[in-house]
């Protein structure tokens, strides 16, 4: 636990299982008693967490009581908002390492009534430099907008900046056909040796899970031949119902057997099935295709549904989409689909002009007897 001069300031860091707690104090007096307090927390075996939580709001001079005093630079609020919005959310696995990235590039000192407009287009194009997509740099920028709308929550800050506008890419309308599935399957399965990551896979493809639904999936969501997820696992934040098809039915008994009730796949975390994803389109050939990722498996399960004739509030509901505008861009149009849907509109058209000459022949010979009768 060095303490180290930094400047006019003092400055105290802690290292635990690969986390970090750093800050400055005014004194070496604030910084010991600081470090304190932190070793003892630590040998209750309290996290860096939650170290950073109560540090943020330690009262300096009377150690081991907490004081209502408000975080006034952009590290404390972020430790605040951490312990207090990101801890034990869905998102924690990802935000949390987003935010501490953008911690150290504007620097923990900083205050956070001081970012403006122009230090999130500085964040904007660093983050383009790197490579990132225009999704990814949204994410990370909205870590930090959410994080000063949260101190503009508790008036302590007026005005929340904007975030950059960024060009979003067209929605990825990828669809993997029969045989790349079983080239997918088989590569992950037999040549990798990785069943738990087919087995995902293949569960996406016949449920339209996204993936954290799928990797985080436990055996309490087996129900009666479906699958049911609660509201804190889906993106919509509303409870869903996914019926089983045989194949998946066969992952998921298998896994509830050796797994029961808890996690069924144990030994996968978000990221995974994504890496090996790629490495499969790499592998099978399809190297420059970059909507041959794992999100593909969600637009399949969508695409299939659609091409079997299954309308839109259907698959809205099976796929758990918030807004039917959504579904309508996973539902896959092809130019024979569209071909057999013209066809179809021509077979109506000319059934129709039947139907009307029937009916005007029927007219003719009611009215020749008429006149006969006459």
């Amino acid at each position: 636990m060095p303490i180290n001069p930094r400047g006019n300031k003092w400055e105290l860091t802690i290292h635990q299982q690969g986390a970090r707690f750093r800050r400055s104090f005014d004194s070496l007096d604030e910084a010991l008693a600081i470090e304190k307090v932190a070793k003892e927390m630590l040998r209750r075996g309290a996290s860096i967490t939650e170290i950073r939580a109560n540090c943020t709001s330690f009262n300096h001079s009377t150690p081991g009581s907490l004081s209502i005093k408000k975080p006034q630079t952009l590290g404390e609020l972020w430790e605040v908002v951490k312990a207090n919005h990101y801890k034990g959310s869905k998102g924690e696995a990802t935000s949390l390492p987003m935010g501490d990235n953008i911690v150290d590039l504007l620097g923990e000192d900083i205050s956070y009534k001081d970012i403006t407009g122009y230090h999130l287009d500085v964040l904007k194009k660093h983050f383009e430099g790197l490579g990132n997509s225009a999704n990814t740099i949204k994410r990370k920028l909205a870590v930090l907008t959410k994080t000063l709308s949260y101190a503009a929550d508790q008036n302590w800050l007026v005005n929340v900046p904007r975030r950059p506008k960024l060009k979003i890419p067209q929605h990825r309308t990828r669809k993997l056909t029969y045989a790349e599935e079983a080239q997918l399957i088989h590569y992950l399965k037999v040549l990798k040796e990785r069943p738990e990551v087919a087995d995902l896979v293949e569960l996406c493809i016949n449920t339209g899970m996204r993936r954290s639904e799928a990797v985080y999936l436990t055996g309490k969501n087996v129900i009666e031949g479906a699958i049911k997820l609660s509201a804190e696992q889906t993106k919509s934040h509303k409870e869903r119902v996914i019926p089983l098809t045989q194949r998946a039915m066969e992952i998921v008994s298998e896994r509830v057997e050796k797994y029961g009730r808890e996690r069924l796949f144990p030994g996968l975390h978000a990221d995974l099935p994504t890496r090996w994803v790629r490495k499969a389109r790499i592998a099978l050939g399809f190297g420059d295709d970059t909507e041959f990722v794992l999100h593909a498996t969600r637009h399949t399960f969508c695409s299939r549904l659609a091409d079997e004739g299954q309308g839109g509030p259907v698959i809205q509901a099976l796929a758990g989409h918030a807004d039917l505008t959504t579904t309508q861009l996973y539902i896959h149009t092809s130019a024979e689909s569209q071909k057999e849907a013209i066809l179809a509109l021509e077979k109506g058209r000319r059934q129709q002009e039947k139907k009307k000459k029937k009916k005007s022949k029927k007219n003719k010979k009611l009215k020749k007897v008429k006149l006969k009768s006459e």
